[in-house]
């Protein structure tokens, strides 16, 4: 999942996603602060030093993953 968010799939993975999509989906559609906002699935903040950052976390009692 994350290497198809890269844009560099796995030799036997195959995408259904252009690199458009794949932008779109990691752009903020609403800013929850200045430099932090939520795309779809996705939150992006950018750095003092315009670095993008794109993550997902999502947890349960006993369980936290977080995607970066």
């Amino acid at each position: 999942f994350a290497s198809l968010h890269l844009k560099k799939p796995l030799a036997d993975q195959e995408t259904h996603l252009s690199n458009m999509s794949i932008d779109a989906m990691q752009q903020a559609t609403i800013e929850t602060r200045p430099g932090v906002g939520y795309g779809l699935g996705w939150r992006i903040t950018k750095s003092e030093f315009g670095f993008k950052t794109v993550t997902h976390t999502v947890g349960m009692p006993g369980v936290r993953t977080r995607l970066t």
